[in-house]
């Protein structure tokens, strides 16, 4: 496992290949903040609320992503952007050329674009934040990820909540 800082988020990776990642299991992790002077607080969920010191892991079941027709997979599709949620876009280009993809409202109206120009044949990701192009969150509602490249053309929704 390995971590990065990016202010007061951390990002932490545990490698694919790492045998207790599969699809279905249950992933279970604690934090410890340790002051370098020897004091280690752990930090997790309480396991009854009136005795604070009886904790439990916090837990994540994993599962695999299935890949969607066309190449092109959008995962956490319902996305709360005041929470900082955003719905994540992976797909491949087999052939080099332009590839857009472009955010829509229910109206057709282009609420973003996330990706304009030429890409080399390989796996892409980007992700939508919930914002329009001016950088403000939209509105609750159903929004389209259109994603157009060489031989390929897919629509995918994308749900706001609040």
């Amino acid at each position: 496992m390995s971590s990065t800082a990016n202010g007061a988020l951390r990002d932490f990776t545990i490698l694919s290949n790492d045998p207790g990642i599969k699809d279905g299991a249950v992933f279970q992790f604690m934090f410890i903040l340790d002051d370098g002077a020897g004091h280690r607080l752990p930090c997790a969920f309480p396991a009854a609320p009136a005795n604070p010191g009886n904790v439990k892991p916090f837990e994540y079941q994993l599962h695999a992503i299935k890949e969607q027709r066309g190449g092109v997979t959008v995962t956490n599709n319902v996305i709360r952007p005041e929470a900082g949620q955003t719905a994540f876009v992976h797909y491949t280009v087999s052939t080099a050329g332009p590839v857009t993809i472009t955010v829509f409202d229910l109206s057709g109206s282009i609420v973003n674009v996330l990706q304009r120009g030429s890409q080399a044949p390989g796996d892409y990701s980007t992700a939508w934040d919930g914002k329009n192009r001016g950088g403000r969150v939209v509105a609750r509602g159903i929004y389209f990820i259109r994603v157009v490249g060489p031989g390929f053309d897919e629509i995918r929704k994308v749900l706001v909540v609040r």
